[in-house]
């Protein structure tokens, strides 16, 4: 399997390669993906991050869904700065991360950025704004964070229940979340 590092510079973010270690199978060797999002350009096909031996089980996050503040909550806005999405298809970006296993780490920012779901022109981006690396405890904190935008930060479309969402979420711990619409996936 060949892993690749990419890095773009848009706007005051760095783009990065987001990385996770997961375990194939019950214990070493480790796997190391890199781009994880379901979508991201065919980088990666979606059956390879879902790796395990048929007799493990599949890795779940234990996080919950709630519209409160996630735990480290510092700050939020939204509509603002990015353009909107389907909350459907976020929603869809939000269950994928609860399935992933592994914990996601990014590069020293601030504003290192990686988009870790994206399909029909929504996206879930998370950023580091530590000054060195920084790991998460796995992807469903990611998950938390963009639940907690897509229903503190939405609007009905035209008042019969298709709703829009976007947003950024900050935590004390120097790490965010935003939700962005408009994405090439």
């Amino acid at each position: 399997m060949a892993f690749y590092k990419s890095f773009a510079v848009f706007s005051a973010f760095i783009m990065a390669t987001a990385t996770a270690f997961v375990v194939p199978h019950a214990g070493p060797p480790f796997a190391l993906l890199n781009e994880t999002g379901p979508h991201n350009a065919g980088k990666l096909p979606w059956h390879a991050l879902s790796m395990r031996a048929s007799n493990t089980t599949q890795a779940t996050n234990t996080t919950t869904q709630t519209t409160d503040q996630p735990a480290d909550y510092e700050s939020h806005f939204c509509f603002d700065r990015w353009p909107t999405a389907e909350r459907d298809v976020i929603d869809e970006g939000m269950q994928y991360l609860r399935g992933l296993g592994g914990n996601p780490r990014l590069g020293a920012g601030p504003g290192t950025c990686s988009r870790v779901s994206c399909s029909y022109n929504a996206a879930i981006y998370w950023c580091n704004d530590n000054t060195a690396e920084y790991t998460l405890d796995n992807f469903g904190r990611i998950a938390d964070a963009a639940h907690f935008i897509a229903y503190n930060c939405e609007y009905d479309f035209n008042g019969k229940g298709r709703f829009y969402t976007s947003g950024q979420v900050f935590f004390k711990k120097h790490w965010n979340v935003y939700i962005t619409g408009g994405e090439r996936c």
